[in-house]
């Protein structure tokens, strides 16, 4: 997952920073079809002569196709504006993820049904979804759901990536590129 942090005028502390990174970082727990969290945090002068200070944060989840959760908080300091935000953040991501995986508990017997067959060359075409993912939970995926293969895009590349079990034991990842 990529973090960008951006201080625009509050003279972000390097163990501030780091302690943000961590909590944007845990998001991933959460659902690990997140690929960027940016937090823009603005110190923004207010009516009293005090700085209101403002924690912006917004993530980008691949959940069939790409959400952005976005959430906005004010508080007397960077720590308390970022903590409801993130708070915001946490409570949408939740939200995504039980509609998206409640829309995937399909059965076998669904995902064979979508199976066309074209009589005359014998070729049978399977649509799947494609999914921005790690290959380590494209592997897991593979064994959860009891397909011969599993098509991914790499979140590392970028680029359409095919794993599927090695009879030799093992995993076998295949990345196309064009010749």
């Amino acid at each position: 997952m990529k973090i960008v942090i951006t201080d625009r005028g509050g003279k972000l502390t390097a163990q501030e920073k780091a302690r943000f990174e961590q909590k944007l970082a845990k998001l991933q727990r959460i659902y690990e079809r997140i690929f960027d969290a940016r937090l823009e945090l603005i110190a923004e002068n207010a009516k009293d002569g005090e700085k209101a200070k403002i924690a912006k944060i917004t993530v980008q989840i691949d959940a069939g196709r790409v959400k952005t959760v976005h959430a906005e908080e004010r508080g007397i300091d960077f720590k308390s504006a970022f903590d409801l935000a993130i708070d915001k953040v946490d409570r949408q991501i939740r939200k995504i993820k039980e509609k998206t995986t409640s829309h995937q508990r399909i059965s076998l017997e669904e995902k064979l049904a979508s199976v066309i067959v074209e009589e005359e060359l014998n070729i049978t075409v399977r649509r799947v979804p494609v999914y921005i993912d790690t290959v380590e939970n494209a592997a897991k995926l593979l064994d959860e759901n009891g397909m011969p293969f599993h098509i991914f895009t790499n979140a590392k590349t970028g680029d359409l990536a095919i794993i599927y079990h090695n009879p030799a034991g093992g995993y076998t990842l295949v990345e196309p590129y064009q010749a």
